[in-house]
């Protein structure tokens, strides 16, 4: 008995034959969004369905096809993740019905719907977003849960790519206790919208982020809903709203126990008769994402007590002044010896072209202007990228960083050129972070790129940068020396850019292009 046992094939034990596949699987890279440059999207990081690529498929199928054995564990992995409903209709027709335009699709039987069920209980990561998944789901004659191990859902009503919006009624399908992450997007005016909403807590309990676009313009009592709808949900932690709101939904969804992670944008006029914004407690969040129109709107909720955040990010719809940005890292400050914060974004929304000479403007940022965030030990991600200019020189750049040991994101650029009467950042004090930042990653500077420092003088190695960024900085036609001076002393550089391409009033784009080409591009021999 023993040496049957011994004998028997591994491969042949349904757990082991698991863990293989999932090796198999994860063993694929899959592309995700750097969370540097798009930090307010909803992501599903941390749910382990991935995506096989084709030739993993093809793997796949063929383990499938092998033996009995095979068959369950190869086609739970082959299925788990569909980017549409459409391998479910090739369940009970053809590929060429499908796509055929000159007959119409026949609706399955009941023996087709057997077949349908048993590939639609594997599936866990689904999106739905095409006229083919709407037929089927028109097809449904039942309205028990079809999908009993779904986990993620992406439902779009309103796709560029069909003419047909999607009804939002037959989302309920997808209802059900295994659904954690939720992703709508729909118009507004939907007039399902509203009851769907209501239902959403109780079907999907077990929902732990989620993420409601609600196109069209305006609708108060849609917003009145939902905000009563999210405070209902018992384990719902990171919330993402691409709408403007105001007050009243924040603090309604801010009462939610459980909420760590908001992300939504206020209104820029709130109506009469609503909370003030001091009036909020957002004790309970951890991650703070905003679009504020008026930086004024956020200042006042950094009073005492809303000390708790571990990461704030922030959208400016315009060019504030630099003391409302004065005030907003000292409210941040309050309470320095509880300081939690370890990341910190403040963005415009788009490039302020119509500011011609912003050296005449009350904007300029400076060392005083930073140096409340000094208290912040724990900080790992500073990110300024604003219209704002920033007058810093090495030494108080350097200055600032000693006091983030842990750096790891650190961005201080603006999207003009460099000020006549303002302080200067150069490649010593790029050098200079080495040392006092050693776990520092990415790297974005505004900087006067024209005297390249002594190699006799400097001998510092960077082991750890591997991007860097740097906007409206002039290197006066030295794109090789450049590049040779960073790939000396940052020689684990994958990424050298310039300013984003849709950034026109930077005359140097081109030059940090061909600086990118020597450094990261198939040949580094010099000359």
């Amino acid at each position: 008995m023993a040496s049957k046992i011994g004998s028997r094939n591994p491969l042949l034990i349904e757990e082991l034959f698991y863990a293989v596949l999932h090796c198999l699987v994860d063993a694929t890279p899959e592309p995700s969004p750097n969370g540097v440059d798009v930090p307010y999207r909803v992501g599903t990081k941390n749910i382990p369905i991935r995506a096989p690529d084709p030739d993993t498929r093809r793997a796949l199928a063929t383990l499938a096809r092998t033996c009995r054995a095979f068959t369950c564990p190869a086609l739970d992995f082959l299925w788990r993740r569909l980017h549409s409903l459409e391998p479910l209709l090739w369940c009970f027709t053809s590929r060429e019905a499908v796509y055929s335009k000159r007959q119409r699709l026949r609706p399955p039987s009941l023996v087709d719907w057997d077949v349908i069920k048993r590939y639609a209980c594997r599936i866990q990561y689904l999106e739905v977003h095409d006229a083919l998944s709407s037929f089927f789901l028109g097809c449904v004659p039942f309205e028990t849960n079809l999908f009993p191990n779904l986990k993620v859902l992406k439902w779009n009503t309103q796709p560029n790519i069909i003419p047909i919006p999607i009804d939002i009624k037959l989302i309920q399908p997808f209802f059900g206790p295994t659904l954690i992450v939720l992703d709508v997007t729909a118009c507004g005016h939907d007039l399902a919208l509203p009851s769907l909403l209501k239902v959403l807590p109780s079907r999907c309990p077990a929902v732990t982020t989620a993420r409601f676009d609600f196109m069209g313009q305006e609708n108060l009592a849609l917003m009145d809903v939902f905000s009563r709808a999210i405070c209902s949900f018992k384990n719902l932690k990171s919330l993402i709203v691409n709408a403007f709101v105001n007050t009243r939904v924040l603090q309604d969804v801010a009462r939610s126990t459980q909420l760590q992670e908001l992300c939504l944008s206020l209104q820029f006029r709130q109506p009469r008769n609503i909370s003030k914004p001091s009036e909020i407690s957002l004790r309970n969040l951890r991650r703070l994402v905003l679009g504020v129109p008026d930086l004024r709107q956020l200042t006042e909720l950094l009073r005492p007590g809303h000390q708790s955040f571990r990461g704030i990010m922030l959208r400016l719809l315009r060019v504030e002044c630099t003391t409302l940005i004065e005030s907003l890292f000292a409210g941040l400050a309050m309470h320095p010896q509880k300081s939690t914060l370890n990341m910190l974004h403040l963005r415009t929304t788009r490039p302020h072209f119509d500011l011609l000479n912003v050296e005449q403007l009350p904007f300029m940022l400076s060392f005083d202007t930073f140096r409340p965030l000094t208290c912040h030990l724990h900080l790992r991600e500073l990110i300024i990228k604003l219209a704002n200019p920033i007058s810093l020189n090495d030494e108080e750049l350097v200055d600032l960083v000693r006091h983030w040991p842990l750096l790891q994101v650190l961005e201080l650029c603006y999207f003009f050129p460099l000020p006549i009467r303002a302080n200067h950042m150069t490649f010593n004090g790029l050098l200079s972070l080495v040392p006092v930042c050693p776990e520092l990653r990415h790297v974005g500077l505004t900087l006067d790129g024209t005297e390249i420092p002594d190699e006799a003088a400097v001998g510092l190695v960077s082991k750890t940068i591997t991007a860097l960024r740097f906007y409206n900085s002039p290197i006066n036609n030295q794109a090789r020396p450049v590049a040779k001076f960073l790939l000396t002393h940052f020689p684990f550089v994958t990424s050298v850019t310039g300013p984003p391409a849709a950034i026109q009033v930077d005359r140097h784009g081109q030059e940090w292009a061909e600086v990118e080409a020597y450094m990261v591009g198939p040949s580094k021999a010099w000359s």
